[in-house]
């Protein structure tokens, strides 16, 4: 009887070896393109392909052991009967014993299809419940985060294009500005996400073209950055509330707003001086447009780039015109006085918070998040040509605090409730908390088709937890699928 099980359960080894072969082999030609070497190949993918080979022999040699032991107490249909039932009572655990060495994962459930033309560019998403929406230059398009499917489509005006976006949506309301060729921004616009209808239209002053940080919204009020004012209008019906016109000599270069507050930045010109310049950082109240406090940014020179990166805590990054200036993330408290100073680029590597340091149009940041009082990024080392970690810096004395290895490239990350930070690879998705950079929760791995199935996509992609999975949104290249769904 001993003898008839071990028969049995060696044709069971068998049955797993078959299993995993198909079903390994079929992963590593899907996830990672036919090969993978040590930590790009997808997870649990070589202890299946190992136990498969030693299943195989194994499983072949005890059964031809146990077979021939039990050939003359049974008959050969007794045996291959025997053989059969070990073969199929060993699929279902096999299955299991498959689905535990994978590990928990994320599969690519649907894409949209590719943009045309080429010529238009993604510039930026919101989530909205259970609906993304996605901003192009030719007008917005909301999809079901469920299927991918597509709900409605917003054009932009006939000849012009979408020229800057807030970067969030506020109670079902996502604000636009569009513009003729090659000219600035002169109206902005409010959608309703839930149906695609504009709700209101504003004429504006000419904010720069395809500018970061010229349209923002905070509960009931939207903000506009022009050439010379700021103007808080009412988010529902588009009326002004308040105007904030700067001094002779001074311009807004963009404003953020969140919490009931505004963070704009302002930079004065030296008279005759084209070279020279002063950038200070103010707090206003979004409903009255009153100051709430002033800091000054320690730069002299015009601005390279910039981007507001939180309201509350205030957070800026800056990149002076004068390769010598300023480039860091800046820290202020609630009274303007400044606290960390972050340089963009350190003994301990280069902070990636965007696309080579330059802001987008959407999300001007969208490789860093504030998560309390730390500042996250991706981070490229010291002699990589790419990011392969992130790091944590305190908003207080700018000090790293933390650090992490991902081996492979982030592609977005996205803060969530509970000082939690997921965090989108090439092949894996993490779930950390931001203070700390600790797991929260067990790296996942992502299956899908193609070996690199994102890494063309730009690093201002918008990765949204949705209801049973995430949305991963192309910002930019219309190269690569818009929009994919990942789903546990």
């Amino acid at each position: 009887m001993a003898r008839a099980a071990a028969t049995a359960l060696s044709a069971a080894a068998v049955g797993w070896a078959v299993l995993f072969h198909g079903l390994g082999w079929t992963a590593l030609q899907r996830e990672a393109g036919g090969g993978c070497g040590g930590s790009n190949c997808p997870q649990g993918l070589p202890s299946v392909l190992i136990l498969a080979f030693a299943l195989t022999f194994g499983g072949i040699v005890a059964f031809v052991a146990t077979g021939t032991s039990v050939a003359g107490a049974l008959t050969g249909r007794t045996v291959r009967v025997l053989a059969l039932t070990g073969l199929l009572a060993g699929l279902w655990p096999g299955w299991l014993g498959y689905q535990w060495l994978r590990g928990e994962h994320l599969e690519r459930a649907w894409q949209v299809p590719k943009d045309t033309p080429d010529t238009v560019e993604g510039l930026g998403s919101w989530p909205v419940g259970d609906t993304v929406v996605r901003v192009r230059t030719d007008g917005l398009t909301a999809y079901a985060a469920r299927d991918g499917k597509e709900l409605w489509t917003l054009p932009a005006p006939a000849r012009q294009s979408v020229c800057a976006l807030s970067p969030r949506a506020e109670r079902g309301l996502g604000v636009v500005g569009f513009a003729g060729h090659d000219k600035p921004c002169t109206t902005a616009a409010a959608v309703d996400l839930g149906t695609g209808k504009i709700r209101w239209q504003q004429p504006v002053d000419g904010a720069a073209r395809r500018t970061t940080a010229a349209l923002a919204l905070s509960a009931t009020t939207a903000v506009v950055a022009e050439q010379r004012t700021v103007r808080g209008l009412s988010a529902e019906a588009g009326q002004e509330q308040w105007k904030r016109e700067s001094a002779q000599g001074c311009a807004p270069l963009g404003a953020e707003a969140a919490g009931g507050r505004v963070l704009m930045l302002e930079e004065c010109r030296t008279p005759g001086a084209a070279t020279t310049a002063a950038t200070r950082l103010l707090s206003l109240d979004a409903r009255t447009g009153a100051q709430l406090w002033e800091g000054a940014l320690p730069v002299e020179t015009p601005a390279k780039a910039f981007a507001v990166l939180s309201v509350e805590p205030a957070v800026v990054s800056f990149w002076e015109s004068d390769p010598r200036g300023t480039a860091a993330v800046l820290s202020y408290d609630g009274q303007g006085r400044g606290r960390a100073v972050i340089p963009l680029s350190g003994k301990d590597g280069t902070l990636l918070l965007g696309t080579d340091r330059y802001v987008d149009v959407g999300r001007p940041a969208p490789l860093a998040a504030v998560v309390g009082d730390t500042l996250v990024t991706a981070v490229q080392a010291p002699g990589r040509t790419e990011s392969a970690g992130l790091a944590g810096y305190s908003l207080a004395d700018g000090k790293r605090v933390w650090a992490k290895s991902l081996g492979e490239k982030p592609a977005a990350l996205t803060a969530t409730a509970g000082a939690r930070l997921s965090v989108l690879g090439e092949r894996r998705l993490w779930t950390l908390d931001g203070r700390t950079g600790k797991d929260s929760a067990e790296r996942v791995a992502i299956r899908g088709n193609g070996r690199y199935w994102h890494s063309g996509w730009s690093e201002s992609a918008g990765l949204w937890p949705v209801e049973g999975g995430y949305v991963v949104v192309n910002s930019g290249s219309t190269s690569e699928h818009p929009l994919y769904g990942l789903r546990r």
